[in-house]
């Protein structure tokens, strides 16, 4: 099941099949578990001006761990599974494009602040601009609280901007721009006059830092459509390979034998 040569069994080349079924009887298990089919994220890669998303480029990390784990594997076992080797020596090892997509993004799909100096920084000053906010927001809240403008003490957030609740018939008491209303119409929330341009500022940076992730899923992207046929000839070789793995593990769960086929004569049932 490890080759297809049709030599006599006491050959060397039988000889080394009987130490590699022994082997998978008795060594670790194959890591080819993360193995991904990403076939058609790859041809989707090598279209122009494409962008692959989080979801397409983590199979693809996955893929080239495995990848570099499997032939890692092997090749501390060549002198054993010298068919195996023979086979992998085709595989591709691409490190770095590894790397980059694991720095990148994490394993829920969400972007890393490590992706980019740009994004950390980008993010940081969001942070400080959202505690300035409610820091403006709170002190706001609490001068219209103690006027008995407010159905209840909190900040929220509508349409991306943060809000406080007012009553809707004191709405006019507390100047700023309406963006919605309760569905009991007893309140409506309220962007102060004085927090709009911290607002605005914490909104064009959500759009700077949107921009950042699309760039650095655009150069991720090209990375993967330069190595596309590459990582296609590599798939093909670990198919085989999984398809090896899987005849092999069959064959010890049923304690299978490969026959020895003649060349000539009749078949006895």
């Amino acid at each position: 099941m490890f080759s297809d040569c049709k030599s006599d069994p006491s050959g060397a080349r039988a000889e080394s099949r009987r130490r590699n079924e022994k082997l998978f009887e008795s060594d670790d298990p194959l890591p080819i578990d993360g193995l991904r089919d990403i076939r058609d994220t790859l041809q989707r890669a090598g279209i122009e001006n494409s962008i692959l998303g989080p979801a397409d480029l983590l199979p693809i990390a996955q893929t080239l761990e495995a990848s570099r784990n499997i032939k890692t594997f092997i090749q501390k076992r060549k002198d054993v599974y010298i068919e195996l080797y023979s086979i992998c020596e085709g595989v591709n090892i691409n490190k770095i494009l590894e790397y980059n997509i694991t720095q990148a993004i994490d394993d829920n799909g969400n972007i890393k602040d490590t992706a980019s100096k740009e994004l950390k920084t980008i993010r940081n000053d969001l942070v400080s601009m959202y505690e300035l906010l409610r820091k403006q927001l709170g002190r706001i809240l609490k001068n219209v609280s103690e006027q008995g403008l407010t159905q209840e003490d909190i900040i929220t957030t509508r349409d991306g901007r943060m809000v406080i609740p007012v009553k809707a018939e004191q709405k006019h008491s507390v100047p700023g721009f309406i963006h919605s209303s309760s569905a009991s119409g007893l309140t409506v929330f309220i962007e102060p006059a004085a927090t709009l341009s911290l607002n605005n500022e914490i909104r064009e940076l959500h759009f700077k830092e949107q921009r950042e992730i699309e760039k650095i899923l655009r150069t991720l992207t090209i990375q993967v459509r330069e190595v596309s046929s590459e990582l296609l000839q590599s798939l093909e070789i670990l198919k085989d390979l999984d398809l090896i793995y899987a005849k092999a593990k069959y064959s010890i769960e049923i304690k299978g034998n490969k026959p020895f086929l003649k060349e000539y004569g009749s078949i006895k049932l």
